[in-house]
């Protein structure tokens, strides 16, 4: 009996997971027995039998395995008997749902909130080891892969793509994207997440070449060189114990116990503990994997961000410092849920989460170079000359920022169409001028950039195309 019901909740689980192409074959494939490692299962004809082999065989056998923390295989007979619904419908009643959903309002229609990249947080520090710009390239690869996919990213699978849409994710043109992958660091950095298939390196001539994305963020070489000598030092240790001090480890404290100059490969934190903890057995090892996965990279924090913000913002901010806005931004939800943030290390600390070796640079670019980014970042206080206090300690001060948690100014929306689309932005039309909302401020230094004009354009043109009675 605990074989029977281990398999139907191994069968759900997958079906979740897999999604309905796997779950009308699972639907067909019945248990029979286990009988010392042979788990046998029967299905009612040879087409089902060969689907099984293909889409599910793998996936059933680790999850067998796991659970019952043994080596199993797997047997398939077929039965032409087998009714091909294996779990039949109860009689249970039945509710009827009816669902009503007011008209999007103007916002939701050009910014389309819902379609969303998410990542794990931890990814924050692959942008730091990668810099901004490789990062927005592993992102853009990771996005293609889903969307090609249907979303459904458990297993190994190949797919097609295109390489303009990639190269449009991560906001350049195709021949600068292959430019770039023709260069061997870009694959010496990106090792661990993006995998370049042969020697395809020759100037890029229309064959775009194959690539192997990993979709579960391995750790970066610091830290995978870190957590492997955490956990030899715990080799010897009883497996509750054991556990116990998987659940204490944290990235902050790998960072201060291990000196930050050793490396290794990328690794996952399953590769990692199959790897290094050989003296536990399966479900032991299962057990360690959940604990430390969760210790490291909570499920629970991700970073968020719109489509609407990767293929339209994005280009026309930069990467740096879409990724310094997207940044913020998260942090401003997890402090204090408001579009507020202080960062202590001030630009010094902001630097650093971007990999970029000038704290100058993130000072200049919410401060002196007027750009897209004045409009989602701004310091909340007038920040003093550089020249009056000694440089590095001055940048690395605490400093308080506005974020905006919308993907356009709000304001965006109260300018007249016809201003948008002509360019004739010099003025809010319902404004008299006289306002002095630091927001409205900050549009307007928005709108005033000729590479902003750009961008307001395309707001009006959205506008046009998409609704029909503004």
């Amino acid at each position: 009996m605990q074989a029977k019901q281990a398999w139907g909740y191994i069968v759900e689980s997958v079906k979740n997971d897999l999604g309905e192409e796997v779950s009308q074959i699972l639907d067909s494939v019945v248990f029979l027995s286990l009988q010392g490692s042979l788990f046998t299962l029967a299905v009612p004809d040879q087409k089902t039998k060969d689907a099984f082999e293909e889409k599910c065989r793998r996936e059933i056998v680790r999850r067998l395995q796991g659970y019952f923390g043994a080596t199993l295989d797997v047997s398939i007979i077929i039965d032409p008997s087998i009714t091909t619904e294996a779990f039949p419908k109860t009689n249970e009643p039945l509710i009827e749902i009816e669902t009503v959903e007011d008209e999007q309002t103007l916002y939701e229609i050009l910014v389309n909130p819902k379609r969303v990249v998410v990542i794990p947080d931890y990814f924050r520090y692959w942008i730091a080891h990668l810099g901004p710009d490789l990062a927005w390239v592993y992102v853009a690869f990771r996005q293609i892969a889903y969307l090609a996919s249907g979303g459904k990213t458990q297993g190994d699978k190949t797919i097609r793509a295109s390489a303009s849409r990639l190269a449009q994710l991560c906001g350049v043109s195709d021949r600068a994207l292959f430019k770039r992958f023709a260069k061997p660091e870009t694959w010496k950095m990106l090792h661990g997440l993006v995998e370049k298939i042969g020697d395809n390196t020759e100037r890029y001539s229309g064959s775009a070449g194959r690539y192997k994305v990993n979709l579960s963020l391995p750790l970066i070489p610091a830290h995978t060189a870190a957590v492997k000598q955490a956990l030899e030092l715990l080799a010897s240790t009883p497996f509750d114990e054991f556990v116990d001090l998987v659940k204490q480890i944290s990235l902050e404290d790998l960072e201060d116990r291990f000196s930050s100059e050793n490396s290794a490969p990328p690794q996952s934190v399953r590769q990692i503990v199959e790897q290094v903890c050989t003296q536990f057995n399966r479900r032991d090892k299962e057990v360690v994997i959940s604990v430390l996965q969760e210790s490291l990279m909570p499920s629970s924090r991700v970073l968020i961000f719109s489509h609407f913000l990767m293929e339209q913002v994005m280009p026309a901010m930069g990467p740096g410092q879409t990724w310094l806005y997207i940044l913020l931004r998260n942090r401003s939800w997890a402090i204090s849920g408001e579009g507020e943030v202080t960062i202590p290390g001030g630009y010094t600390e902001l630097a650093k989460w971007l990999g970029l070796s000038r704290p100058m640079t993130v000072y200049e670019w919410v401060n002196a170079k007027p750009g897209l980014l004045w409009a989602y970042v701004t310091p909340r206080s007038k920040e003093e000359s550089k020249t009056s206090h000694g440089t590095g300690e001055w940048l690395s001060s605490a400093r308080t920022f506005r974020v905006l948690h919308t993907d356009i100014p709000l304001e965006l929306l109260r300018v007249p169409v016809d201003q948008l689309c002509a360019g004739e932005i010099s003025s809010f039309g319902v404004l008299d001028g006289k306002d002095s909302s630091d927001d409205l401020r900050k549009v307007q230094r928005l709108l005033t950039q000729s590479s902003e004009v750009t961008y307001a354009k395309f707001i009006g043109y959205l506008r046009k195309v998409q609704t029909l009675s503004l």
